[in-house]
């Protein structure tokens, strides 16, 4: 069984997933048995070796426009800047606040 449907995971829900590992993979997988494109987000930090978790990678700010993404059928990352420690920083809530408009791309953060 596809665990979206076994948590009942629709394009409208809100899933929290906590512990010590295996989330960013747990994620992933998600987004992808959601209908594309989805959108995958990061408010925390995402080591480097999970960027190709997703088929496209974007680092964005806060002064990025989006209207000239090709939202192809994907899972495409937004992160923030690359860290000196090896991972990504997140994204800022203005950021995030322009993806909720966004009603037609799944969209999962964490």
């Amino acid at each position: 069984m596809e665990l979206v449907k076994a948590l009942r995971i629709t394009r409208q829900s809100q899933v929290a997933f906590v512990g010590s590992g295996g989330k960013s993979t747990t994620i992933f997988q998600l987004a992808r048995q959601l209908s594309p494109p989805v959108i995958v987000t990061a408010t925390t930090h995402l080591a480097v070796d999970q960027l190709g978790l997703a088929d496209r990678h974007y680092v964005v700010n806060s002064s990025e426009n989006f209207d000239d993404i090709e939202w192809r059928e994907e899972v495409i990352l937004f992160t923030g800047e690359l860290s000196n420690d090896g991972r990504t920083q997140g994204i800022e809530k203005i950021i995030w606040r322009k993806f909720v408009n966004w009603r037609s791309v799944g969209i999962v953060q964490f």
